[in-house]
Parts: C-alpha cells; sequence; structure tokens
C-alpha cells in the first residue's frame, strides 16, 4: 500500500502528526541543550581551575566572572588558548577539536534560538522525512537618519535530520568528558 500523502491526511491525523513533530522537536532541543550545559560546565571548571586552586577565589572566579560574563562562544576560545598552551596532547589526539566545538556552537544555536516552523510544508517536511525545520530570520537593519526602518525578516528554513541530533550529542559527550578529565586539580596540601 502507498503511503498517504500528508494533504490527504484527515484533520485529526494531521493534528496527530503536529503533536509528534512538537514532540521530537522538545525529545532533541531538550537533550542537545542537557548536553551542551554539561559541556559549557565543564569548560566553566577548566578555565578557573587553570587560573587558581583556591576553593574561595575559584568560586568567586567562576561566579563573578566567567558563568555571567562570558558567552559560551568566548570560553571556548579561552579554552582553546589554554589547551593550545599548556595540554597541547589533547590537541595531538583531537585535531579536531576546535572545529567541532564551534560546530557544537553553531549547532546549538539553531536548537536554542530558530522556532520551529509550524507552517504546513514544515509539517510536511517531518510527515515525509522525520526531519525538523527551523526559521531562520534575520535582522535587516536600515539608516534612521535616512528614514530607513528597521525590519526583521525571514531569510530562510533549516532543515534538521533528528538523527543528526545524535551526532551532534556524541560529540558533545565526547568533548565534555575529555575536558573534565583534564581539569587541573589542586596539588596535594603539604604538612
Amino acid at each position: 500500500m502507498d503511503r498517504k500523502q500528508f494533504v490527504d491526511l484527515s484533520d485529526e491525523e494531521q493534528m496527530t502528526w503536529t503533536a509528534d513533530y512538537y514532540d521530537s522537536a522538545m525529545s532533541v532541543r531538550g537533550s542537545v541543550l542537557n548536553a551542551v550545559t554539561g559541556l559549557e560546565m565543564s569548560i566553566d571548571l577548566y578555565i578557573t581551575h587553570y587560573f587558581t586552586n583556591d576553593d574561595i577565589k575559584s568560586e568567586e572566579l567562576m561566579n563573578l566572572i566567567i558563568a555571567p560574563r562570558m558567552s559560551f562562544e568566548n570560553k571556548v576560545q579561552v579554552l582553546m588558548v589554554l589547551i593550545e598552551r599548556y595540554d597541547s596532547s589533547i590537541i595531538e589526539e583531537n585535531k579536531s577539536m576546535n572545529r567541532d566545538l564551534i560546530n557544537i556552537i553553531e549547532e546549538r544555536n539553531i536548537i536554542a534560538h530558530y522556532p520551529l516552523d509550524i507552517t504546513p510544508p514544515g509539517l510536511k517536511t517531518y510527515y515525509e522525512s522525520g526531519n525538523l525545520t527551523f526559521f531562520k530570520f534575520k535582522n535587516v537593519r536600515t539608516n534612521s537618519i535616512k528614514g530607513e526602518k528597521k525590519e526583521i525578516k525571514l531569510t530562510n528554513s533549516i532543515v534538521y535530520n533528528v538523527n543528526k541530533s545524535e551526532d551532534l550529542l556524541n560529540s558533545i559527550n565526547k568533548y565534555h568528558l575529555i575536558i573534565t578529565m583534564a581539569i587541573p586539580t589542586a596539588p596535594p596540601p603539604t604538612i
């Protein structure tokens, strides 16, 4: 039997597919964002422990500077400089680490910030392929002195293969483990 076309689905069937679409999006977003949060925390700890072994100063550095004032991208940049200078064996064993972390940032931004396409074409894409579709907006700023207006335009959509999230999660978990294992530890206390 041929698979029904999306346009041939009843309203009830379309509602079921819409609910499944939302569930898939929530699952992908939740899994990726949760994993990235763990990765970001390991980066925070690596940076913090690099600069101090003192627990009080470490907590202050984390709570006053790193966590609230540095973007995820900035943290990755600092991490890569420290690793390249002081833990170069990590880079030698993971040559694509910088590129992979940049990719994680880009994918995280799509998952976290792009709205889900719930239009009929977005639902149809999910029905036919199992892929999520996110809208990408472009903020177009124009010169207000010349009387031009600021606009936000829909530029295109990004089709996101749900299986791609598994590869992304594997990459996130890989680097989370690598960075966690490399966190500098305090020297043993001397008596």
